[in-house]
Formats: C-alpha cells, structure tokens, sequence
C-alpha cells in the first residue's frame, strides 16, 4: 500500500511505495527521503539527459507471470562521459527489479544474496574470470564508477546528488549478468539477464 506525503520543498503530493527509499518531486526536481513522519529534503535534481529511452515512468508490463510498473529512473554518468538509465521495476509481490538500459541493450536484475563473499573490486579486470562459488565463473566486463547524475520517481536506495559508486558488470553463460555494487559494505549481487 503506498503512503501519500508532501513535497518538503514546494507542497506537491509524493507517493512512497513500500520499498521507497527517496521519491522526486515531478514539479520541483527535490530528492525527498523517506523518514518516520514527513519526508527530508535531501537535495535537487538535475535535468534529465534525453537518452530517446522507448520506457517510460508508469509504463506497465510482466515478468514470469508478475505485474510491475516502471516506479523510477535514475541516471547515472560514465567517468568516459556517457550517460544510462536504471529503471526500477515495482514488482505487484513487493520486490523491486532493475532494468539499465545502456549501449542499445537492456539489463533486467534482481538483488540476490550470494553464495559466499564477493570479490574486492580492486582484484577485478576486465576481460578476467571470477569465480562466484556456486554463482559459477563469470568473465568481467567492466570495472567502473557510475555518478549519480539525475533521477525522477521513486527509488529503493537512498541518492545523494553527485555520489559516486564503484561497480563491475559480469557476463554469464546463456546470456546471463551481474552486477556487483561495491557503493555498499558488504557489496551489493545483482544478477539477472
């Protein structure tokens, strides 16, 4: 069930899943998060990058027979410059999924508790193989920091303005991928398809 609350910054109504971490203001562009009783102003927004994204804000769908909505966008920046989108995927059980959309591709993935530690990012390469235990070997295809550049809706995680994220993107056998969030301690797995 959602909560309705006011927008710290200007008034407007905000609407806070179970799940919501921080909600976007769509008339103000402030970053409301979530608290006891009324949401903190926690910052602004910058304008979104026109990323010609066929997805949308609201935009509805299924996924192995479960409803979503598309609840939120976040946009991240690449230190080389290029921008992607995360979209968060309200699922109709409670859980949350996350499609980024980068390099005309589409990455749908799921927060999943690994089978033993992760790697530290500092010993990962791209191009190199990790071993994930029971997760399997997976070969590494980036290393990076993302920077939190913009974001409308509503989002599971807390955003700062500007922040940025150590993580290391993976690919599997059969079309499978992981992402391994290092912007957590312990590291967040991410894996999906």
């Amino acid at each position: 069930m959602s909560t309705l609350a006011s927008c710290p910054s200007c008034g407007a109504a905000l609407t806070f899943r179970p799940g919501t971490m921080v909600a976007v203001c769509a008339y103000c562009k402030a970053l409301a998060a979530r608290r006891d009783r009324d949401p903190e102003l926690i910052g602004k927004v910058a304008d979104l990058v026109d990323t010609g994204s066929p997805l949308g804000l609201g935009s509805s769908g299924t996924y192995a027979g479960r409803a979503f909505s598309l609840a939120g966008r976040v946009q991240l920046k690449h230190p080389l410059g290029g921008v992607w989108d995360e979209w968060y995927l309200a699922l109709e059980d409670g859980r949350w999924g996350w499609l980024a959309e980068a390099q005309g591709r589409f990455y749908l993935t799921f927060t999943q508790t690994p089978h033993g530690p992760l790697p530290p990012a500092e010993g990962l390469r791209a191009g190199g193989a990790v071993d994930l235990g029971q997760d399997g070997l997976w070969t590494v295809g980036e290393v990076s920091l993302a920077t939190f550049h913009s974001a409308e809706g509503e989002i599971p995680w807390t955003v700062e303005p500007g922040a940025t994220y150590r993580y290391a993107d993976l690919s599997g056998r059969s079309g499978a991928f992981a992402t391994l969030d290092y912007g957590e301690d312990p590291p967040l797995f991410f894996l999906g398809s």
